[in-house]
Protein backbone atom coordinates (compact mmCIF):
# COMPACT_ATOMS: atom_id res chain seq x y z
CA UNK A 1 0.00 0.00 0.00
CA UNK A 2 1.58 3.29 -1.05
CA UNK A 3 1.09 6.29 1.53
CA UNK A 4 0.81 10.24 0.68
CA UNK A 5 2.76 12.33 3.21
CA UNK A 6 1.25 16.02 3.45
CA UNK A 7 3.58 18.70 5.81
CA UNK A 8 1.45 21.04 6.78
CA UNK A 9 1.44 24.30 9.28
CA UNK A 10 0.03 23.42 12.67
CA UNK A 11 -3.30 25.31 11.83
CA UNK A 12 -3.62 23.45 8.62
CA UNK A 13 -2.41 20.66 10.01
CA UNK A 14 -5.48 20.37 13.17
CA UNK A 15 -8.10 20.73 10.94
CA UNK A 16 -6.66 18.24 8.36
CA UNK A 17 -5.93 15.54 11.72
CA UNK A 18 -9.76 16.14 12.30
CA UNK A 19 -10.81 15.03 8.37
CA UNK A 20 -8.89 11.85 8.61
CA UNK A 21 -9.46 11.10 12.28
CA UNK A 22 -13.33 11.30 11.64
CA UNK A 23 -13.11 9.40 8.07
CA UNK A 24 -9.88 6.19 8.74
CA UNK A 25 -11.44 4.67 6.20
CA UNK A 26 -11.56 7.01 3.19
CA UNK A 27 -8.32 8.84 4.26
CA UNK A 28 -6.23 5.50 5.74
CA UNK A 29 -3.26 6.21 2.89
CA UNK A 30 -3.12 10.06 4.35
CA UNK A 31 -0.09 10.41 6.44
CA UNK A 32 -0.06 14.11 7.95
CA UNK A 33 3.09 15.95 9.24
CA UNK A 34 4.07 18.88 11.21
CA UNK A 35 6.15 21.28 9.28
CA UNK A 36 9.96 21.49 10.63
CA UNK A 37 9.13 25.16 12.82
CA UNK A 38 6.69 23.77 14.84
CA UNK A 39 7.98 20.20 15.12
CA UNK A 40 11.45 22.20 16.47
CA UNK A 41 9.40 24.44 18.79
CA UNK A 42 8.05 21.21 19.89
CA UNK A 43 11.17 19.95 20.80
CA UNK A 44 12.28 23.29 22.75
CA UNK A 45 9.27 23.14 24.81
CA UNK A 46 10.57 19.63 25.64
CA UNK A 47 14.10 20.52 26.20
CA UNK A 48 11.96 23.32 28.35
CA UNK A 49 10.67 20.57 30.73
CA UNK A 50 13.40 18.90 30.83
CA UNK A 51 15.41 21.35 32.16
CA UNK A 52 12.95 23.07 34.29
CA UNK A 53 14.03 23.03 37.75
CA UNK A 54 17.48 22.59 37.45
CA UNK A 55 18.24 26.28 37.56
CA UNK A 56 18.58 26.60 33.68
CA UNK A 57 16.47 29.84 33.51
CA UNK A 58 17.78 31.50 36.49
CA UNK A 59 21.50 31.05 34.53
CA UNK A 60 20.20 32.53 31.38
CA UNK A 61 18.76 36.36 33.38
CA UNK A 62 21.38 36.00 36.07
CA UNK A 63 23.95 36.05 32.71
CA UNK A 64 21.49 38.95 30.96
CA UNK A 65 20.66 36.69 27.99
CA UNK A 66 16.92 36.54 28.72
CA UNK A 67 14.63 39.31 30.52
CA UNK A 68 12.10 37.65 33.29
CA UNK A 69 9.32 38.34 31.01
CA UNK A 70 10.71 36.31 28.12
CA UNK A 71 11.93 33.23 30.02
CA UNK A 72 8.58 31.44 29.78
CA UNK A 73 8.55 31.66 25.86
CA UNK A 74 11.78 30.39 26.05
CA UNK A 75 11.07 27.10 28.00
CA UNK A 76 7.67 26.80 26.31
CA UNK A 77 9.82 26.86 23.06
CA UNK A 78 7.52 29.47 21.54
CA UNK A 79 9.98 32.21 21.06
CA UNK A 80 11.65 30.39 18.17
CA UNK A 81 14.65 32.68 17.68
CA UNK A 82 15.10 33.25 21.16
CA UNK A 83 15.43 29.25 22.05
CA UNK A 84 17.64 28.51 19.03
CA UNK A 85 20.25 31.74 20.70
CA UNK A 86 20.00 30.90 24.32
CA UNK A 87 20.17 26.66 24.03
CA UNK A 88 23.24 27.07 21.68
CA UNK A 89 24.89 29.50 23.89
CA UNK A 90 23.65 27.71 27.28
CA UNK A 91 25.28 24.57 25.41
CA UNK A 92 28.28 26.12 24.63
CA UNK A 93 29.03 27.76 28.21
CA UNK A 94 28.03 23.97 29.52
CA UNK A 95 30.55 22.22 27.36
CA UNK A 96 33.45 25.31 28.24
CA UNK A 97 33.00 24.64 31.34
CA UNK A 98 33.52 20.95 31.16
CA UNK A 99 36.04 21.58 29.35
CA UNK A 100 37.78 23.82 31.66
CA UNK A 101 37.56 21.29 34.22
CA UNK A 102 39.02 18.21 32.34
CA UNK A 103 41.55 20.41 30.73
CA UNK A 104 43.89 20.05 33.99
CA UNK A 105 43.87 16.08 33.05
CA UNK A 106 44.97 16.70 29.72
CA UNK A 107 48.61 15.18 28.54
CA UNK A 108 51.11 17.08 27.94
CA UNK A 109 51.66 15.61 24.72
CA UNK A 110 48.47 17.03 23.33
CA UNK A 111 49.00 20.41 25.11
CA UNK A 112 52.23 20.43 23.02
CA UNK A 113 50.98 19.20 19.77
CA UNK A 114 47.93 21.90 20.26
CA UNK A 115 50.18 24.78 20.36
CA UNK A 116 52.67 23.85 17.51
CA UNK A 117 53.41 25.38 14.05
CA UNK A 118 52.46 21.44 13.38
CA UNK A 119 48.74 21.45 14.36
CA UNK A 120 48.07 24.68 12.75
CA UNK A 121 49.85 23.90 9.02
CA UNK A 122 48.09 20.06 9.62
CA UNK A 123 44.62 20.11 8.50
CA UNK A 124 41.62 18.84 11.13
CA UNK A 125 41.54 14.99 9.63
CA UNK A 126 45.30 14.46 10.66
CA UNK A 127 45.07 15.95 13.96
CA UNK A 128 41.95 14.35 14.33
CA UNK A 129 43.80 11.18 13.84
CA UNK A 130 46.55 11.65 16.07
CA UNK A 131 46.83 8.59 18.60
CA UNK A 132 47.29 11.53 21.30
CA UNK A 133 44.53 13.48 20.45
CA UNK A 134 42.38 9.95 19.81
CA UNK A 135 42.77 9.02 23.00
CA UNK A 136 42.55 12.05 24.76
CA UNK A 137 38.87 12.51 22.99
CA UNK A 138 38.41 8.92 24.26
CA UNK A 139 38.93 10.26 28.24
CA UNK A 140 37.39 12.97 27.87
CA UNK A 141 33.39 11.15 26.70
CA UNK A 142 34.48 8.57 29.23
CA UNK A 143 34.34 12.11 32.00
CA UNK A 144 31.12 12.92 30.27
CA UNK A 145 29.66 9.48 30.70
CA UNK A 146 30.57 9.55 34.72
CA UNK A 147 29.82 12.94 34.41
CA UNK A 148 26.13 12.23 33.35
CA UNK A 149 25.63 9.30 35.60
CA UNK A 150 25.96 11.19 38.36
CA UNK A 151 29.31 10.44 39.91
CA UNK A 152 30.57 14.38 40.28
CA UNK A 153 26.80 15.54 42.13
CA UNK A 154 23.38 15.68 41.02
CA UNK A 155 23.37 18.57 38.83
CA UNK A 156 25.83 17.09 36.22
CA UNK A 157 23.15 14.38 35.02
CA UNK A 158 20.05 17.02 35.14
CA UNK A 159 22.03 19.78 32.42
CA UNK A 160 24.63 17.34 31.17
CA UNK A 161 21.76 15.24 29.08
CA UNK A 162 21.18 18.98 27.51
CA UNK A 163 23.93 18.62 25.28
CA UNK A 164 25.32 15.17 25.33
CA UNK A 165 22.91 13.07 25.10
Amino acid sequence: MSYTHITLDVGAAIKAFHVVWNNPGAWSDIIIHLGDFHAIMAFFAVIGHFVEGSGFKYVLFQAGLCSSGSITGVMSGKHYNRCWLLHKTFSEALERFFIEQYLPTMPEKVEEFAQSDTAQETSLTNILNDDTVKEYVKQCQTQKTKCLNGEFGKTPPSTGKNIWS
